[in-house]
């Protein structure tokens, strides 16, 4: 899970979309929908996969407009966070994988969230994909969000491997490896992080010991 930095101020559109009514005139369904905070709501959601490089803020793998959803980390179903609904610091984006990540999060309140800075922290990645908790509350998240997945287990195992054996083939110097590291951590030119960014960003740290 990587820490996701909100920004200070709400970006224009999302300022805009809560003038024109927020999450619930967004809803086709609500009768306080309107077009233009529906559109607003797209707009919203671009800025918030930008924000995140385009990876899910849980699971960490690829999401696009039309393979992801709106997540609110304090769940929008329950009435104490109802003040929290259109609040910018309380949306992310999640995957729409079934039965995984926000999907599965629904009403749940997490103790582990991509909001909390020292996040990264609380997981550690094997080479083999295998994620593990490094507290009650993160091995809870896990089991909750099905990051323990062998669909995600295999799929981080194969971006480690390509990072090992691809990748890091060349690198055969300390500076040469600071370097590359600084570029690969950071988004493409389409703002995209790496899929699995946690996981092959510990990996790669771990192997920058054999450099010193």
């Amino acid at each position: 899970m990587r820490w996701i930095e909100k920004s200070s101020t709400p970006p224009e559109d999302f300022i805009k979309w809560k003038r024109a009514g927020g999450w619930h005139a967004s809803d086709r369904n609500h009768p306080t929908h309107t077009p233009k905070a529906e559109q607003l709501k797209h707009a919203v959601k671009t800025i918030l996969l930008n924000e995140q490089g385009y990876i899910c803020c849980y699971c960490e793998d690829r999401i696009q407009n039309d393979s992801s959803h709106i997540e609110h980390v304090k769940p929008k179903g329950r009435q104490e966070f109802a003040s929290l609904v259109s609040e910018y610091d309380n949306l992310l984006c999640s995957c729409n994988t079934r039965q995984a990540c926000g999907n599965v999060k629904d009403k749940f309140v997490i103790a582990v969230t991509p909001l909390d800075q020292i996040c990264a922290d609380s997981f550690s990645y094997s080479e083999n994909g295998k994620i593990q908790g490094l507290s009650e509350a993160a091995e809870a998240v896990i089991q909750l969000l099905k990051l323990d997945s062998e669909r995600l287990n295999r799929a981080r195992e194969g971006v480690i491997n390509e990072l090992l054996w691809e990748d890091l083939s060349e690198v055969v110097t300390l500076v040469e490896f600071d370097t590359w590291i600084e570029g690969f951590l950071s988004p493409d030119s389409q703002g995209q992080l790496p899929r699995f960014w946690s996981a092959t960003r510990q990996t790669a740290l771990k192997y920058r010991s054999t450099f010193e």
